[in-house]
């Protein structure tokens, strides 16, 4: 994969990203693809990207996905950005890391690396206070979250 196709495959996955646009996010993977996440407890396949986008944006309407950087090495592309939402009336804001592996100019198989602890944390109210009460303490479990 050339440096001007991984440009422009970066750049349709932003596009995708910043309309919440599930169908032009499918149209950038292979059929037979996986996309591995640590928000979903199972491999997702291309034809559930829609569905799966719908659900995110219905659940948390401002959820924004920035661009931060990228570089591609031969067929492997990775991405690496920041997401910032509301959750419980919270803003978060968090940051991870994407590898692609391209075939054929599309994606073959994305695996997402982020710390979803904070998000935890705020949706889960039990938790949130146990951590509220940490940080009390002088400990908190990641120096990270600010509650």
């Amino acid at each position: 994969m050339t440096d001007q196709e991984a440009e422009t495959f970066v750049r349709s996955f932003e596009a995708a990203w910043a309309n919440h646009d599930g169908h032009a996010m499918q149209a950038l993977w292979q059929p037979d693809g996986r996309l591995f996440t640590p928000i979903v407890d199972r491999p997702v396949s291309p034809h559930e990207l829609p569905a799966l986008l719908a659900a995110q944006t219905r659940m948390i309407p401002d959820l924004a996905w920035h661009l931060v950087d990228w570089a591609v090495r031969g067929e492997t592309v990775y991405v690496e950005w920041r997401v910032t939402q509301t959750l419980a009336g919270i803003p978060v804001e968090w940051t991870g890391m994407d590898r692609f592996l391209m075939r054929d100019g599309k994606i073959f198989e994305e695996r997402v690396y982020a710390d979803t602890t904070p998000m935890r944390l705020i949706a889960d109210a039990g938790m949130r206070e146990r951590a509220a009460a940490a940080s009390r303490d002088d400990f908190s479990p990641t120096a990270m979250i600010r509650i």
